[in-house]
C-alpha cells in the first residue's frame, strides 16, 4: 500500500494537467499558448512517467480512484494532441511515442474487469494514434479542440469526435455503410 506522499504526488501531478489542458481552450494562436500547451504536454508526460510500470504511482493504479484513471486518459490525449500536430517538433518525438504507449499500458492497469471503460478507452486512444500519426495534413496544424465545453473534458470529447469520423470515414472507403443501410431497410 501507498503512502500519503504518493497519493498526494498523483493528486498534484493530475492537478497540473488538468489546469494545462485549458490552453487547449485558448482559441488564438498565441506564443503564450503555445507555451501552456508544451507546458501541458511536460505534466503529462511526467504522470505517465510516475505511472509507469517503474514509477512511483504503478502500485495505486489497480486499487485507485476513477480520478486516476480519467487523469491518465487525459495525459494521453494531451500526448496525442501534441504528438499529432505541428508541436511535435518542439518534443522529443521518440520519447513522447514511448510515453503514449506506456500510458496505453497504465490505463489498461486501472482496469477491474475484462472490456471495462479504462481499456475500451486506451484502446480508442491507440487507434486514433495510428490513424493520425502519419497524417502529413494534421502534422501541419496546431492543437485544437473541436469540441470546447465541459472544461478538461474537451479534449477527451475532441479526441473521441475525431475517433468517430475517422471510424465513419474508414467505414464508408470499406464499403460498410451500404451493409448498414440494407440492415435499416430491413
Amino acid at each position: 500500500m501507498a503512502n500519503g506522499t504518493d497519493i498526494d504526488m498523483m493528486h498534484l501531478a493530475g492537478a497540473r494537467i488538468f489546469l494545462g489542458v485549458f490552453h487547449f481552450c485558448d482559441s488564438t494562436q498565441a506564443e503564450h499558448r503555445r507555451d501552456g500547451i508544451l507546458k501541458a504536454y511536460n505534466s503529462a508526460i511526467e504522470f505517465i512517467r510516475m505511472s509507469s510500470l517503474n514509477g512511483s504511482f504503478s502500485s495505486l493504479l489497480p486499487y485507485s480512484p476513477i480520478l486516476a484513471m480519467k487523469t491518465l486518459l487525459m495525459a494521453g490525449g494531451i500526448v496525442l494532441e501534441v504528438l499529432t500536430s505541428s508541436y511535435y517538433k518542439f518534443t522529443d518525438y521518440s520519447a513522447g511515442a514511448v510515453s503514449f504507449d506506456s500510458a496505453m499500458i497504465a490505463l489498461k492497469q486501472c482496469s477491474v474487469k475484462e472490456n471495462d471503460l479504462p481499456v475500451r478507452a486506451a484502446d480508442v486512444l491507440s487507434y486514433v494514434w495510428r490513424i493520425q500519426k502519419d497524417d502529413q495534413e494534421r502534422l501541419k496544424q496546431v492543437p485544437a479542440l473541436s469540441i470546447k465545453s465541459r472544461l478538461g473534458a474537451s479534449l477527451v470529447f475532441s479526441g473521441l469526435w475525431r475517433w468517430r469520423e475517422l471510424h465513419l470515414k474508414a467505414r464508408n472507403a470499406t464499403g460498410e455503410h451500404f451493409l448498414i443501410f440494407r440492415e435499416i431497410a430491413s
